[in-house]
C-alpha cells in the first residue's frame, strides 16, 4: 500500500504499481485488505463497519436482539442487518437504521450495541 486517506464514507487506498485507470482494471470486483494498524481512529462516535460485524445488539433494557452480519451503507444513514433468534429457533432478519435515536451505545470492547427500537421495529407481526 503506497497511501490511504479518508474520503466521505470510504476510504480512498493507493498501491503500489497502480497508477491509473488502465493498470487498475485486472483489480475490478476484487476484495482489498489493510492491516487495522494501518486504519486510523474513527471520528468521535463513529465506527468503521468491520468493528460492527458480529457485535450483539441489545435493547437498553437489556433484552438481546440478535447479532450484526452486514452493515449496509445507504445515502442517509447506514442499516445494521441483525440476525435474530425466535423463540422457536428459527432465524429471521432485522434491519435497525444506525441513527441516534435509536442506537443508543455501542462498546467496542464488551462487544455490544445497544439501541431503543421505536414500536413496531422488532416485532415481526408489525413489520408486514
Amino acid at each position: 500500500m503506497r497511501e490511504s486517506r479518508p474520503h466521505k464514507r470510504i476510504f480512498l487506498v493507493g498501491l503500489e504499481g497502480i497508477d491509473d485507470l488502465t493498470a487498475l482494471e485486472p483489480w475490478f470486483k476484487s476484495e482489498v485488505s489493510v492491516e487495522q494498524s494501518c486504519v486510523p481512529a474513527p471520528a468521535a462516535g463513529e465506527l468503521y463497519h468491520f468493528e460492527a460485524i458480529g457485535l450483539k445488539v441489545m435493547t437498553v433494557e437489556g433484552s438481546v436482539v440478535g447479532h450484526i452480519r452486514e452493515v449496509m451503507p445507504l445515502p442517509a444513514n447506514d442499516v445494521w442487518v441483525v440476525e435474530a433468534r425466535d423463540e422457536d429457533q428459527s432465524n429471521r432478519e432485522i434491519l435497525i437504521p444506525v441513527v441516534a435515536d435509536i442506537v443508543k451505545e455501542v462498546d467496542l470492547k464488551q462487544g455490544t450495541a445497544r439501541i431503543d427500537p421505536p414500536r413496531g421495529l422488532l416485532d415481526e407481526d408489525e413489520q408486514a
